[in-house]
């Protein structure tokens, strides 16, 4: 790989990194402010998470783009849907790249090793963001 490639993965896998480092914390920060929540609180919470939807509608419904999935992610939870999607951008990146799913395997395994505590949890985050990566008719791609 050319030595200008090899620099750049280099720094898209420090910024994985620390973007994983980051939502690991803000996950765990939210699941302390779960755990304080009061019952009716985590009640309403529930009633808002639930959504009618019926048959009907989802017939007539569009299919959502890539960057509205995107949006509403970080409408929904912006903190983690920036992460999430940054996270997603650094890994088409280095598919675009290098065009190699196993390149993309092996940085995801040394940036998932970085720390052991959060190992499953980082692995976890590329493999559900990087879902669907590189797919094409005669390429299977990233599949989570």
């Amino acid at each position: 790989m050319e030595s200008k490639v090899q620099c750049e993965l280099d720094e898209i896998e420090k910024a994985l990194a620390v973007l994983l480092a980051q939502m690991f914390e803000c996950d765990g920060a939210k699941t302390e402010r779960k755990v304080a929540l009061s019952d009716a609180e985590k009640r309403e919470a529930i009633k808002h998470k639930l959504q009618l939807i019926l048959p009907s509608e989802l017939m007539t419904r569009p299919e959502p783009t890539m960057l509205q999935c995107q949006i509403d992610e970080i409408i929904k939870d912006p903190v983690r849907g920036v992460y999430k999607n940054a996270v997603r951008l650094l890994g088409e990146r280095i598919f675009g790249l290098t065009g190699d799913i196993s390149v993309m395997l092996k940085i995801s395994e040394r940036v998932a090793d970085r720390d052991k505590n959060q190992c499953d949890y980082r692995y976890a985050v590329i493999d559900e963001t990087w879902d669907g990566i590189g797919t094409s008719l005669n390429y299977p791609g990233w599949a989570a």
